[in-house]
């Protein structure tokens, strides 16, 4: 609530009651997941198989927080503020709920290939680079783009250099495909189930990197082909 009223200076006085309700239903929807670095996907409906093998059930949780009153100016500009951005924050939670039920996920999203991953990952696909390609998975949450070249061995660990990883790229044992189809929607093999494939991890906000301010990981993989060439493998969300 906000009343106002006249101020003895002819201004207007502002005050502000206000209270907190926050709520949320723990479930195991279908068409949602969770992306993790390493390309591990956590599936809600994986969850949800333990509410339909009965040793786990869906639950509501609710909270309310106790009633704040505050009258001076600079405190009601800076509630008002933070009550402008919770609404911004919910109204964006619904949309996405919206966005869940409406259509199914994941999909490749049509017309979308190397260049928009490139521009999305801040990474310049070397000149004269052989085989690119590139896809856009549309998720409820974070969208998953992919990128693929051929260069030559030296230029294709300095790509991976250059996305600034906090440890060097390094040989990283074989380990079984993702649980969805990635790097195979391109034609290719999944990274990580390729013997002697070196790989890195990147966190551009962990280093501070404010070129790549909308990405949160990289998996840069660098496989070594015939000739003095490498295949550079990037997965970013």
């Amino acid at each position: 609530m906000v009343p106002v009223s006249p101020g003895a200076d002819g201004d207007p006085k502002v005050s502000l009651d206000y209270q907190v309700d926050a709520g949320d239903r723990y479930n195991g929807d279908h068409a949602k997941e969770t992306m993790f670095p390493g390309g591990i996907v956590i599936r809600d409906d994986e969850r949800g198989r333990s509410h339909e093998m009965g040793i786990a059930r869906e639950f509501d949780m609710r909270g309310s927080g106790s009633t704040f009153h505050h009258g001076t100016r600079k405190t009601t500009r800076r509630l008002l503020t933070v009550l402008a951005a919770s609404l911004l924050l919910s109204s964006c939670s619904t949309a996405d709920r919206d966005r869940a039920s409406r259509d199914p996920y994941p999909y490749w999203e049509k017309g979308a290939g190397a260049r928009q991953a490139a521009d999305f990952m801040k990474v310049g696909v070397p000149a004269g680079a052989a085989e690119v390609k590139g896809a856009v998975q549309v998720n409820p949450r974070e969208d998953v783009y992919l990128l693929s070249f051929v260069t030559d061995a030296a230029t294709a660990v300095r790509v991976a250099e250059g996305l600034r990883s906090e440890k060097p790229i390094h040989t990283k044992a074989v380990d079984v495909p993702p649980s969805r189809e990635l790097f195979g929607h391109l034609g290719l093999p999944e990274p990580q189930t390729l013997k002697g494939a070196r790989w890195a991890g990147v966190c551009p906000p962990c280093v501070r990197d404010s070129r790549r301010g909308s990405v949160q990981w990289i998996d840069v993989y660098v496989y070594d082909l015939a000739g003095g060439k490498a295949r550079v493998y990037l997965h970013a969300f």
